[in-house]
């Protein structure tokens, strides 16, 4: 090796020490800061009165595919389309994207170092810290403000007004549904958790776009709604619910379209851009040497109970192993009571390394395995579900492709 020449620093050990930086450093009493990362946006040079058309997503689940198909609407009505997501479908790469394409290494490992380089000209923290959506979040902005983009659709990393997006104005706001999750972030009851959510919209919301939701959810958003003068748009069909959150990102985007001024794209353009959207994990089939994998991020007995029914349509039977991963503010006792009838298919998957806390041995009473086991598992027809931590690296090792978004 040359003098000077130096060992490359992979993606992960740049994320390590920038984006997980406060995290990592983090006292046992710190929370996450919105004031630190106002700084942060301020230190970074954005100016938050000169934003493109931010287009807000927020919900317990269903965020991702809402924002998928609100960001290829809003490219086939032919404008550039920045996009956040939280997480990303295979890696973190995936998070950010201009028209679909997500960041190159290269760029992302820069925007990192860019964003990181503006928090450490900041004095240490003091009332908490910047929490690793935050910083993505930040980053993001950054990027598709340099790559003038038209508008922006960002997704929440975790609740509303407790997250880094509710610093951002928004002209319109999609609410995928919303149950009981993140109890000990974002509050006990369905009322107090979209209270939160709904709480991202602001002064600059024109339209809160939401699912169907339960009754004190539904009286949240529109109290959010009234309080912020925003139009309610309720999107309320009988369809499975991954068809509904495309539906809820499609009438998202239509809203922004009529607060630009701009013409709607016909049913059947909305239809041709639906068509290209490449989302992984989402009930994506996937084919390997040795059976079929479907794979998704349920993380509810509700989502369980949709996902199993996939499987047994699209396998003409049971699935032969359902593997599961997921933390332990999930639905862990739904899932044990949905695969009941299942127990020997059933199988919980640990994920070293991951940023997860994972529930007991205890209380998964069906066969618990680590990651080394999982290409041995890959046999027959398998349905894959959880949180994301688990199947991003499932789609990485099945090779899935997610570089294009549409």
């Amino acid at each position: 090796m040359a003098p000077f020449d130096l060992p490359h620093e992979s993606t992960a050990d740049v994320e390590a020490r920038t984006v997980f930086a406060e995290w990592s450093a983090r006292g046992p009493d710190d929370t996450r800061s919105l004031s630190r990362a106002r700084d942060v946006i301020r230190a970074v040079g954005l100016d938050l009165t000169a934003l493109p058309p931010v287009l807000a997503v927020v919900g317990s689940k269903g965020k991702g595919t809402t924002v998928a198909h609100a960001s290829a609407a809003l490219a086939a009505a032919g404008l550039r389309v920045g996009t956040i997501q939280s997480p990303g479908a295979t890696s973190n790469l995936d998070r950010i994207r201009v028209d679909g394409i997500r960041t190159s290494e290269t760029e992302y490992s820069a925007l990192l170092e860019r964003v990181d380089a503006a928090r450490r000209t900041l004095p240490a923290p003091t009332d908490g810290y910047l929490s690793p959506t935050g910083f993505f979040t930040i980053s993001g902005f950054r990027h598709l403000v340099d790559a003038e983009c038209d508008v922006i659709v960002a997704e929440a990393g975790l609740g509303g007004r407790s997250d880094e997006l509710s610093l951002f104005p928004s002209t319109v706001v999609a609410v995928a549904e919303i149950f009981l999750e993140h109890r000990a972030q974002l509050g006990d009851t369905i009322a107090e958790i979209a209270r939160d959510k709904a709480g991202v919209a602001g002064p600059t919301t024109r339209v809160i776009a939401h699912l169907a939701q339960s009754p004190e959810a539904e009286r949240e958003i529109a109290s959010r709604a009234a309080a912020t003068g925003a139009r309610l748009h309720r999107v309320d069909r009988a369809e499975p619910l991954t068809a509904m959150n495309k539906r809820l990102g499609q009438e998202a985007a239509s809203d922004l379209l009529h607060e630009l001024g701009r013409p709607v794209p016909d049913d059947a353009a909305l239809a041709a851009a639906a068509s290209r959207v490449n989302y992984p994990g989402r009930l994506s089939t996937h084919e390997t040497s040795r059976g079929r994998v479907i794979v998704d991020s349920a993380i509810s007995r509700t989502g369980l109970r949709g996902a199993l029914d996939a499987a047994r349509s699209a396998f003409g039977a049971e699935p032969d192993a359902v593997l599961v991963s997921v933390g332990s503010e999930k639905d862990l006792a739904g899932f044990v009571a949905e695969l009941a009838p299942l127990r020997d298919r059933a199988v919980f998957v640990d994920i070293p390394g991951i940023y997860l806390t994972y529930p007991a041995r205890s209380e998964w009473p069906y066969r618990w395995v680590d990651a080394a086991a999982l290409p041995d598992l890959l046999t027959g027809d398998v349905l894959a579900v959880g949180t994301v931590s688990f199947t991003s690296h499932l789609l990485r090792m099945l090779g899935v492709d997610a570089e294009r978004l549409f």
